[in-house]
């Protein structure tokens, strides 16, 4: 399972940079505008989810919207890692 801001949520405030917050609610501003930010360049204001049965069939949902999936991913597993970072991008 994967989730488009999972990267954003586990690290928080802390990118790159290597600048660290001096204070909590500069930390807590600056790890709630990466997550937005992560939202708007995962396809519009949905986290997107990808989730992979035993068949290698993978499925992309949307859940904030829907409960049902968006796509259903079959076949070679190199194709559907580019269609993923695709869909990513």
């Amino acid at each position: 399972m994967s989730l488009s801001t999972d990267f954003v949520i586990r690290t928080g405030a802390y990118d790159h940079t290597g600048k660290f917050p001096t204070t909590f609610e500069e930390g807590t501003k600056k790890a709630l505008d990466r997550y937005r930010k992560a939202r708007r360049g995962a396809g519009g204001d949905a986290e997107r989810l990808i989730t992979g049965s035993d068949d290698f069939t993978m499925f992309l949902w949307e859940p904030e919207k829907s409960t049902k999936p968006v796509a259903r991913l079959t076949g070679a597993p190199i194709f559907r890692g580019k269609l993923i970072k695709a869909i990513k991008s």
